[in-house]
Formats: structure tokens, sequence, C-alpha cells
């Protein structure tokens, strides 16, 4: 939960991701959890992304543990057989924000030439 979200502020962050485009999607994350006040108070773009980053992870641990909840039996019982979150009423919503992570965080120059790079130092 908390890498996908946090992966998706730093591709925002390093400009890898529109800041418009993205806060469109963290903002449908938290539709209903928001205050719009408080949020629109905030002065500083770092700001807002903390702000909707916290809420985000907020709202994603409470739906797993929601659908922990209400499956804990056949949890226990070993009958359940997807992970969590594949359960979660913002599946569709981390989905689209992890193809959008992959295609411009993920794939990007700048990461691929990192990852390079680590990977000589370590041979």
């Amino acid at each position: 939960i908390c890498y996908t979200i946090i992966d998706f502020e730093d591709g925002i962050n390093l400009g890898l991701i529109q800041e418009e485009y993205a806060l469109e999607y963290l903002i449908n994350l938290v539709r209903d959890t928001i205050q719009t006040e408080k949020y629109n108070s905030l002065q500083h773009r770092e700001d807002r992304l903390s702000y909707l980053r916290a809420l985000s992870i907020n709202t994603h641990i409470k739906d797993a543990v929601r659908i922990f909840l209400e499956n804990e039996e056949a949890i226990c019982k070993g009958e359940f057989t997807v992970g969590l979150m594949e359960k979660s009423k913002y599946k569709a919503q981390i989905d689209d924000i992890i193809k959008i992570s992959v295609e411009k965080i993920y794939k990007s120059d700048e990461v691929i030439e990192k990852e390079i790079k680590g990977y000589h130092i370590l041979q």
C-alpha cells in the first residue's frame, strides 16, 4: 500500500508525472475523507501531496482492515485465495496508479540509468 502511493508521489516530485493529472487520481482515492478547506489552505504543492499521500495510505489501510474482518474466517481456513487489495473498493484506482507508475516512473530513463549504475556498483 505505502510503496505504491509513495512511488507515485516521488514520480510527481521528480516531474515524471504531471501534478494536475496525478492529483486527480489521488483525490479519487480520498474523495470520502478529504477535508476540502484544509486541502485548499495548503499553499505548497509538497504539502498538498503529503496530505493526499497520508489520506490515501490511511484509506487503503482501513479498507484492508475491512476486507480482512469481512473474510477472517475464510482467511484462517486458507480459503481466501487472493490478496486483500484484490477485493478493495479502490482496486481500479490503485491499478491505474500502478500502471501510470510503471509507464512514467519505473520505465523512465532517469530511473533505468540509476538501476544500471546500481547494478554495476554491485558487480
